[in-house]
C-alpha cells in the first residue's frame, strides 16, 4: 500500500514540475521528457528491488525445507528483539531508497562525506531545536532547500527557491540513529516533494553545478 501511495505522490510532483517548466518555456520539451522519463526509471527500478526482497522473504517464510525452517526460526528469535524498530520500518517500506543510477535527478555524494542523509534516501524526520518536526516545513509541491546549521542570509535568498534554515536537536528518536557530530555539520540538502533527497553538499552552488540544466530553475 505504501509503495502505491508513493507512486501517486511522485507522479503528481513530476507532473507539477513539468507544468512549471512549460509555463516558463513552452519549447522546453526535452526537459519535460527527461522529467517524465525519470518517473518510469525511478519507480520501476525501486519496484524491481522491492519485488526481489519480498520474494526472498516469502520463500523463507513459506519454505517447507526442514533445515531452512530451523534456520528461519532461530533467526527470528534472535533478530526480532534486537532489530524490531528497523524491521518495522522495513515492513512499512520506509527504508526504500533510490540508487543514483536510477535517475539523472539524484546526484551522488562523494565517497568520504558524512551527511545527515544521502541522495536517494528518504529525508529523516528530524526533531529541530525548537521541537518542530522537519517534515512539517518541507514543501510538498516543490523542491525544498534545507540548510542545516547555517545562518539565513539577509534579505531575499539568492536562489529564489523554497528555503528553510534549521538546527537539528542533539537528541533524536529517528531510525537509523544519527551521531551528534553529524547533526552539527553544516550542509545543504535538496529535498524532493516526495521527501526523497535529490542532492547533499556543502553549498547551494555545488548542488546546482551538479544538476547543470535550465529545467532545475522550476523545481
Amino acid at each position: 500500500m505504501n509503495y502505491g501511495i508513493w507512486d501517486a505522490v511522485t507522479l503528481t510532483s513530476k507532473l507539477a514540475w513539468a507544468e512549471r517548466v512549460l509555463a516558463r518555456n513552452p519549447d522546453a520539451t526535452d526537459a519535460v521528457e527527461s522529467i517524465f522519463d525519470s518517473y518510469a526509471q525511478e519507480r520501476h527500478s525501486m519496484g524491481g528491488e522491492l519485488i526481489k526482497t519480498v520474494k526472498a522473504a516469502t520463500l523463507m517464510v513459506s519454505s517447507r525445507n526442514r533445515f531452512l525452517q530451523i534456520a528461519r526460526n532461530a533467526l527470528v528469535r534472535v533478530a526480532v528483539p534486537l532489530a524490531s524498530k528497523h524491521m518495522l520500518r522495513g515492513m512499512a517500506q520506509l527504508d526504500l531508497k533510490y540508487k543514483p543510477s536510477y535517475s539523472k535527478f539524484i546526484i551522488p555524494s562523494g565517497w568520504f562525506t558524512t551527511n545527515l542523509t544521502y541522495p536517494g534516501h528518504r529525508l529523516p524526520n528530524l526533531i529541530l531545536a525548537d521541537g518542530t518536526r522537519l517534515y512539517k516545513l518541507v514543501d510538498r509541491t516543490r523542491y525544498t532547500w534545507v540548510y542545516c546549521n547555517m545562518e539565513a542570509p539577509e534579505g531575499e535568498d539568492e536562489n529564489g527557491q523554497n528555503c528553510i534554515y534549521v538546527t537539528p536537536a542533539m537528541e533524536q528518536t529517528s531510525v537509523p540513529e544519527i551521531a551528534q557530530s553529524v547533526l552539527k555539520t553544516p550542509q545543504v540538502i535538496l529535498v524532493r516533494p516526495d521527501l526523497f533527497v535529490a542532492a547533499v553538499d556543502a553549498t547551494t552552488d555545488a548542488v546546482l553545478e551538479a544538476f547543470g540544466e535550465d529545467c532545475y530553475t522550476t523545481m
